[in-house]
């Protein structure tokens, strides 16, 4: 009886124990069971909120900057489901934050692109323009005329360089003198001006030019040995270097100094008259001068005085009929039947020579290097006279150079 009890109360706890295991076994299956279904709504979930970039947009302000400056840039991102609106940036013709912040390096057109993080096919570009930042690089001055008299005036004019969109503009200012807003410079004496213009820009830019400024002078000038109504031809230079022609006798007011006075053969009926004095110098002052340009020397325009090549190697004949002169001598070679020819003393020669060439004989080549000419020395008392002056003026002008 006993044993029969045992025997039931060990059928039923292993019973409990059987229902035991059931009843958690059913239990973790429905967490498992749970936890499946609670995936799957999961996995439902996600699928529905899948994202995707549509399109990129981007723009910067200012558009229009200077080589100094920047330009703040910005990017709109448009797209589906949990997107990204995050982008990177990246710039040509200089440098941008990952802000955003463009930064040139040359005057030109930067172009600047935001590509989107998520999605790189997605991307916008937008342009800035670079230019240089207005300098002034230099100032030139030029002032004309750059020599004038106390009672003359002087336009001055600037020439600015710089680069970008720099000023022109100046503001002027002269020692010994005044000048306008216009660069008209006016002196206050006789003296060397300085007139300066400065960069209205940049005053660390300007230029310089002088003016010379001189007292005024009268030089009077006295034409004789011209025949009535017959113009001289007389070159009248300042000190200044300015040239004035005069026909005649005549005044002109100018810088006290130097000048000098050149006159040129006149032609008349045949002959050509010379100043005794060709060129000369006269130095004039507050006072006034004067001085005269005399033609007294008439010569015929057949006669031709020797030039220098030949008067370094004429030989003259012991019966004084003839002359042997170098080839290369244009006067030489220039001679007509009927010519005078002159010449000043030489060391060949010391008393000159006044020479017709024989109307009988023409020029004959002698060695090929010289001319060999016959003259005669029968010639008018007319020419004698005409010419006498000439050869008195080549005695006292030409032979030192000899």
């Amino acid at each position: 009886m006993i044993i029969r009890v045992q025997s039931h109360s060990y059928s039923l706890a292993s019973i409990a124990m059987r229902l035991y295991y059931v009843a958690l076994f059913c239990t973790i299956s429905m967490l498992l069971l749970c936890l499946g279904c609670g995936g799957g709504n999961s996995s439902n979930s996600s699928g529905g909120s899948s994202s995707s970039i549509q399109t990129v947009s981007s723009q910067c302000s200012p558009t229009s900057i200077l080589a100094s400056e920047t330009s703040k840039c910005s990017a709109t991102v448009a797209g589906t489901g949990s997107y990204s609106s995050s982008v990177t940036w990246s710039a040509t013709n200089g440098t941008i934050t990952s802000n955003g912040v463009f930064t040139p390096s040359t005057a030109g057109t930067a172009t600047i692109t935001a590509t989107s993080s998520q999605d790189a096919s997605k991307s916008a570009s937008t342009t800035v323009t670079v230019t240089t930042a207005p300098s002034v690089t230099s100032v030139a001055v030029q002032c004309t005329p750059a020599s004038i008299l106390t009672t003359d005036t002087s336009k001055c004019a600037a020439t600015v360089s710089g680069a970008g969109a720099y000023s022109s503009s100046v503001t002027w200012s002269a020692t010994n003198g005044t000048i306008t807003t216009d660069g008209v410079f006016t002196p206050s004496g006789a003296g060397t001006s300085t007139v300066t213009a400065t960069s209205s820009q940049d005053a660390s830019k300007n230029g310089a030019a002088n003016v010379t400024v001189a007292d005024t002078a009268t030089l009077s000038l006295v034409v004789t040995g011209l025949p009535n109504g017959i113009a001289a031809s007389i070159t009248i230079t300042d000190p200044f270097g300015t040239q004035t022609a005069a026909t005649g006798s005549t005044s002109i007011i100018g810088p006290a100094g130097l000048y000098t006075i050149t006159a040129s053969p006149v032609e008349i009926s045949g002959s050509r008259y010379h100043a005794a004095l060709p060129t000369q110098t006269v130095v004039t002052t507050t006072s006034g001068s004067t001085t005269t340009v005399d033609y007294s020397t008439i010569i015929p325009l057949t006669t031709k005085v020797l030039d220098d090549i030949g008067v370094k190697s004429v030989v003259l004949s012991i019966d004084s009929t003839t002359l042997t002169l170098p080839s290369d001598s244009p006067v030489a070679a220039a001679l007509q039947v009927g010519d005078v020819l002159a010449s000043a003393p030489t060391d060949a020669i010391p008393g000159g020579f006044l020479c017709k060439h024989k109307e009988a004989q023409l020029l004959l080549p002698l060695r090929r290097q010289q001319w060999k000419m016959r003259f005669s020395r029968r010639i008018s008392n007319t020419t004698r006279r005409s010419v006498y002056s000439l050869l008195t003026h080549l005695r006292r002008v030409v032979r030192p150079s000899i």
